[in-house]
């Protein structure tokens, strides 16, 4: 089992009613450093998780369907952490509702 499938096993534990989507190339899985990502929904919140390998993971809080659909694209991660341990906080404190933690997306 690697990192990202660890987490995604944590953050289904912590949060049983959330869809969890892992989606991940091959080459992820065998080891060449390609990224793999998690799709986690809960309580009307979207968050995409991208790792790599040796790198960590990027968290992102994607906008809402009322907001602009493009907002944050391109800007890279919300978050980075070097653990999955890490990310599961960030990921478990958002899911539940911790808009601290929430990126504020500039109009432009």
């Amino acid at each position: 089992m690697n990192d990202l499938e660890r987490l995604a096993e944590a953050i289904r534990n912590e949060l049983p009613s959330a869809e969890v989507e892992f989606v991940a190339k091959s080459s992820t899985l065998d080891g060449s450093g390609a990224g793999a990502w998690l799709d986690v929904e809960h309580a009307g919140r979207s968050i995409a998780v991208e790792w790599r390998p040796g790198i960590g993971f990027g968290v992102s809080v994607l906008p809402d369907q009322d907001e602009d659909s493009l907002g944050g694209l391109f800007e890279g991660p919300d978050e980075v952490f070097a653990s999955w341990h890490e990310a599961r906080d960030h990921v478990v404190s958002v899911a539940k509702g911790d808009s601290r933690k929430l990126r504020q997306v500039v109009a432009r």
